[in-house]
């Protein structure tokens, strides 16, 4: 019966030793983890900051050479939106949107998408954004 005892308490105080092993692993692997999660962070809050100051620059280049910066920004974000419309398969949409904003004729705004189109078949536009 001492025996048992013994072997019992050996196997428990071994069973404690690795439990600890095991959680100071899982404490250091969270460590780790929160380590990249927060360079992640910090990357992109970087990229975040360099797109807002490479906005200000484009931004001043066009006030420059007497462009309005604004409108340039607004026909980006709509190339945007109809690209998705284009992605999706909704041409109609569209020319229907774009005939819709810019006031622009049927023919006129066909015509518009018809070289949006082409720009995307040719990978002379990247995602979203016009290269």
């Amino acid at each position: 019966m001492g025996i048992l005892l013994v072997l019992l308490i050996t196997l428990s105080i071994i069973a404690t030793i690795l439990l600890f092993q095991i959680l100071k692993q899982l404490k250091s692997s969270n460590q780790h983890q929160q380590t990249l999660i927060n360079g992640v962070d910090k990357i992109q809050a970087d990229s975040a900051r360099s797109m807002s100051r490479l906005e200000d620059y484009l931004s001043a280049i066009a006030e420059h050479f007497g462009k309005d910066a604004h409108d340039h920004r607004k026909q980006r974000n709509l190339d945007t939106r109809l690209y998705a419309l284009l992605k999706e398969g909704s041409k109609g949409e569209a020319v229907k949107q774009y005939q819709d904003i810019s006031g622009k004729g049927l023919k006129e705004s066909e015509k518009y998408i018809d070289e949006l189109e082409r720009k995307i078949k040719n990978k002379s536009y990247s995602g979203d954004t016009l290269v």
